[in-house]
């Protein structure tokens, strides 16, 4: 169906989108694309309440459509209800600074006689008509006061317009009061980075009307080059606490919550259902195609759900669109996604097959809890792996290593022959020995991979190259330098090597005409790489017992990827059947259970396999404890608890966006991508540095001052048997308004200096009955103010001391753009610190001995891993 079919079935009562122009920089500015202009109607249904509150939109790929989408909302709530200031409502006093049409001015006082106000500009004194004023604040800044030239021009020049009132539709000059906010709740660098890029009809989308930014405190800091005492039509929570904390802190202030992913969703349920969903305000989720696995969790929840696929959505002629164009990389997705098939490619590789056939009948034969024969199995499958995934000859040294390893692991087996079965040790010794045959010559064999890979390379005709993938970041040079020296210099020309990681950080101004995947890379991976909408056609090289797997797993990801539009949850469309908005792919798929399971546990096993020396037996007598498994670039690892929180410094890294604190993010808020800080000890960086400041000021008394207020909690805590549902209800029953995650933030964050709000003091002191605590409150508001001030400038000197060597590293002008892996820094006095890309996070929790927990670890750099 072409859009505009669908489009022209809308009812369409949100006429002042038609009047909207939308541009990046450099880029012209064009109208609303349809998708847009319709997911935006969907949406102010759910706001205004002529449909169901909730709602979740799937697109193939959204990239800054959250954050547009929620500019255009705020627009759309402004334009039903807001107030307009009048004279009388100004309670100035003189000599306060003034953004006055975007001037800066002094007040002086008004003339209600004229219906004038009086303003100071620097070379004189103006009284400016009341009808000729748009944007009135008080600020606070340094900066001089403008001419009054300048206020004269943005008073009263026939060119000044007010593009805010023109979308509004409000007539003559008037100040536009909002009543209530959007809220987004997206990655904060991101977001601003689309403020700064967007331009809605000729303003700078950041300019157009306020918007601010939630602090860990709940409360919002203005995205304005001044600090302005106005309210923002529109504020961004970097993470669902954040977002959690505003609510408390303003309930009233929300009109609708909308959520840029599912995933981060999915992973704060618990905030999700008490704070968000229990208010009963809309709440709109935007996703990717990749995230459709977990669309059930919004269904139980009686979301409705619109999905953008191949039925609803034919895309149009894409050669007309410029490539800076605001929707190009959107729609070229949606091309992508529209004709995407991929193409198995069967290759051969004997010795190897014959080798995995025998691995999967061990892996069934072996003894969960025999750590010495996991560990060996595990060793051999990651050789099998790791020679799957090959698309080069090796050298002669590689493969001398390589039989040296292979060696190694046959003695390991000899010596725990005692205690494995005489089948297990047979079918272990026959692996052990296939795998000794291997050598250069089998690997440019025909139907080798390698020799597969030359063909596919040598016939392409592609226009736009070839993107091939590798498993991971060290094989991305290995390759290359493999194939530039046997490619032609015309063939080689056309390659580009990537990771899985990198389809999705591409911005598609290049789409390559075809992507070749080295071989199965796990069921997530290859989620994502088809999700990527990188290239229309995906080719995947694949020896027998990949092809089974990816077999299945492509008949799965087609049903799971192909959502069921209900009509009934959509009143707007009219004269449609709901079979014209649903493809019939979802309906194709009958699951084989058997073999699903046999996927899904042969993966999860490997995992355990890999890092069977740090899991630990429920009933094993070492400490241990839950955490979840990521794993960073450069075979870097960590087992995260639930309550230990990160370093993130993907802003200050990848856009140079420095602030006041490092977020600090526990596991489940953590993303794919994201840049994550350890250092060569385990001890709180940030803390290192306010210590040092501290000791060298005398102030290191105000450390256990400040920590008074958490040390009585922690002691009621304990009263209460260590339930902290009993002690949220305790705090409640003393006025504390907060929710149970913030109270279990206030107990185990151990780098939290004080609640929220000071407020809080005196309810945890009344609550615990805290004889210290009560006889101190002023001193420990004091102490904790101090400490957090501190803490503020060892941030702020982290990471100018970060930004500072990174750029030694990387030309400053591209360093944010050539981060790729990890990148280790000296810095004086606080020893080595690492950054490193998360490239994989683990969905279970896993029972890890206590010694392992929350620590930078590696895995061994085995010789057949690249």
């Amino acid at each position: 169906m072409q859009l505009q079919v669908l489009l022209n079935s809308f009812d369409n009562t949100y006429v002042f989108l038609e009047k909207i122009k939308l541009a990046v920089d450099n880029g012209s500015s064009v109208s609303l694309d349809p998708f847009i202009r319709m997911s935006v109607g969907f949406c102010l249904e759910s706001i205004f309440g002529t449909a169901k509150n909730k709602l979740a939109i799937v697109f193939p790929r959204r990239f800054q459509v959250s954050t547009w989408i929620s500019a255009l909302c705020a627009l759309g709530t402004l334009r039903e209800k807001h107030d307009l200031l009048s004279l009388n409502d100004i309670n100035f006093n003189p000599g306060q600074m003034l953004l006055l049409n975007g001037c800066l001015v002094e007040y002086r006082g008004t003339d209600m006689n004229q219906k004038k106000i009086i303003v100071r500009c620097r070379d004189g004194q103006s009284q400016i008509p009341f009808n000729r004023i748009i944007q009135l604040a008080v600020i606070k800044t340094e900066r001089q006061l403008d001419r009054m030239e300048e206020l004269s021009y943005a008073c009263f020049s026939e060119k000044r317009v007010a593009p805010l009132n023109e979308i509004l539709g409000i007539s003559n000059n008037k100040i536009v009061k909002q009543n209530q906010n959007i809220m987004l709740i997206s990655k904060i660098g991101e977001a601003e980075k689309t403020l700064d890029e967007s331009w809605i009809n000729g303003v700078r989308l950041k300019d157009l009307f306020l918007w601010g930014k939630v602090t860990t405190e709940g409360d919002v800091i203005p995205i304005f080059p001044y600090e302005i005492a106005a309210d923002p039509l529109c504020v961004i929570a970097a993470d669902y606490f954040r977002a959690s904390s505003y609510l408390d802190n303003t309930p009233d202030k929300t009109k609708a919550v909308i959520m840029d992913g599912l995933t981060g969703c999915v992973n704060n349920l618990q905030i999700v259902d008490d704070v968000i969903l229990d208010r009963d305000i809309p709440v709109i989720v935007m996703l990717d195609l990749s995230e459709t696995e977990l669309l059930n969790h919004l269904e139980v929840r009686d979301f409705r759900i619109w999905q953008w696929n191949r039925k609803n959505f034919i895309p149009g002629n894409y050669d007309e669109l410029y490539k800076h164009s605001v929707f190009y990389p959107i729609r070229k997705a949606w091309e992508n996604y529209y004709e995407l098939h991929t193409v198995p490619e069967t290759c051969q590789f004997p010795l190897l097959t014959q080798a995995m056939t025998i691995a999967e009948r061990c892996i069934k034969l072996v003894d969960k809890n025999d750590q010495q024969i996991n560990d060996i199995l595990s060793r051999i499958i990651q050789v099998i792996i790791g020679l799957s995934r090959m698309i080069r000859v090796p050298t002669e040294m590689w493969v001398s290593e390589f039989k040296s390893e292979v060696g190694k692991l046959d003695r390991q087996t000899q010596q725990a022959r005692l205690w494995i079965s005489v089948e297990l040790e047979r079918h272990l010794s026959d692996i052990l020995e296939l795998l000794n045959r291997i050598d250069i010559n089998k690997f440019i064999k025909k139907n080798h991979k390698t020799e597969k890979l030359k063909q596919l390379i040598d016939n392409f005709t592609g226009y736009d190259g070839l993107a091939i993938v590798v498993h991971r970041e060290s094989e991305i040079e290995k390759c290359r330098d493999y194939w530039m020296r046997i490619l032609s210099r015309k063939n080689a020309l056309k390659v580009s090597f990537y990771t899985v990681r990198e389809l999705f950080e591409t911005d598609l101004t290049y789409s390559p005409s075809e992507i070749i995947v080295c071989g199965w890379l796990g069921r997530e991976k290859m989620n994502r790489i088809m999700s990527s909408c990188f290239s229309s056609k995906i080719t995947v090289l694949l020896y027998p017992y990949e092809l089974k797997w990816f077999n299945h797993w492509e008949k799965w990801w087609k049903k799971q990827t192909n959502y069921r539009v209900k009509l009934s949850d959509f009143p707007r469309i009219t004269d449609l059947d709901e079979n014209e908005l649903n493809t019939s792919e979802c309906e194709d798929f009958t699951e084989e259970a058997e073999l699903e399971n046999d996927i899904e546990e042969f993966e999860i096993r490997m995992n355990r396999l890999i890092y069977s020396q740090y899991i630990r037996r429920e009933n094993d007598n070492e400490a241990s404890q839950k955490a979840k498994l990521v794993r960073f670039s450069e075979n870097w690892f960590s087992f995260c608890t639930e309550t230990h929180r990160l370093l993130v410094v993907t802003d200050l890294i990848r856009r140079g966006i420095s602030q006041s604190d490092i977020p600090r993010k526990p596991v489940n808020q953590i993303e794919l991508g994201d840049l994550v800080l350890y250092r060569d000890s385990d001890n709180d960086i940030i803390r290192e540095i306010a210590d040092i400041a501290l000791k060298k000021e005398g102030l290191y008394y105000l450390r256990e001052r400040a920590a008074l207020w958490q040390k009585a909690l922690v002691k009621k805590y304990e009263q209460l048997n260590n339930d902290v549902d009993k002690l949220w209800f305790l705090l409640r029953e003393y006025g504390c308004t907060r929710h149970i995650s913030t109270v279990r933030n206030w107990l185990f964050n151990g780098s939290i200096i004080g609640p929220g709000k000071m407020s809080d003091l005196r309810i945890i002191a009344d609550a615990t009955q805290d004889e210290e605590l009560s006889a101190n409150l002023n001193v420990i508001e004091d102490a904790i103010s101090q400490l957090r001030s501190v803490h503020h400038q060892a941030s702020s000197f982290l990471q100018k001391k970060m930004l500072s060597e990174v750029r030694e590293i990387f030309d400053d002008r591209n360093f944010r753009n050539k981060f790729n892996k990890m990148i280790t820094l000296n810095l004086e006095g606080l020893g080595q610190i690492y950054i490193l890309e998360v490239e994989e996070i683990g969905d279970e929790w896993l029972n890890v001995g206590a010694g392992w927990i929350n620590r930078l670890l590696r895995q061994e750099d085995n010789i057949w891993l690249g």
